[in-house]
Order: C-alpha cells, then structure tokens, then sequence
C-alpha cells in the first residue's frame, strides 16, 4: 500500500514533465482516493488539477459532487462545489 506521500510525489513528478499526460495523473488521484477517500488535502488537491488542466463541467462536478459526500464536514470542499457551479454558469452564458 502505497501512502499519501508518495501519491503526492508521483502526482508532482507527473506534472513536472514535458508532456502531461492528464488522464494518467487522473488515475493516479483517483487511486489516491480508493486509498484514503476522507483525506481533504488529496480531494482539494484533485480538484484543483481538474479546474486547471481538464475544464469539463460533468467530469469535475462528479469529483466536487464525490468530495462533498466523502468529505462533508470539511468548508473547503464545499467552497470548491460553489466556485466551480459559479465557473460553468458563466462558460454557459
């Protein structure tokens, strides 16, 4: 099992290189996720990366949605949920 850590530096080693490959990084957040699926820092973390790189409204609503539910006491997650309603209302107008 791989800890929190080490996802984080292979997430970061990932995004340094030359040629991001977003859909990689993405698997490795989401098995970051099925490792520790209540730790705010790896979902703030995961959703930041989808706002900037991948932009797709059903995509990052599904994580946002997925946070809040896992982490729900947490305000962060939360003040992403209603940035990210607020970002895609003005893209849609």
């Amino acid at each position: 099992m791989s800890t929190k850590l080490e996802f984080f530096k292979y997430i970061e080693f990932e995004k340094k290189q030359k040629q991001v490959f977003i859909f990689s990084i993405k698997s490795l957040y989401e098995r970051a996720i099925g490792y520790y699926p209540f730790d705010v820092e790896i979902w703030d973390s995961y959703i930041a990366f989808l706002v900037t790189f991948l932009r797709v409204e059903s995509v990052v609503m599904g994580v946002v949605k997925r946070a809040s539910r896992h982490c729900y006491w947490e305000p962060k997650v939360w003040i992403h949920y209603l940035v990210i309603l607020v970002l895609f209302y003005q893209l849609i107008q």
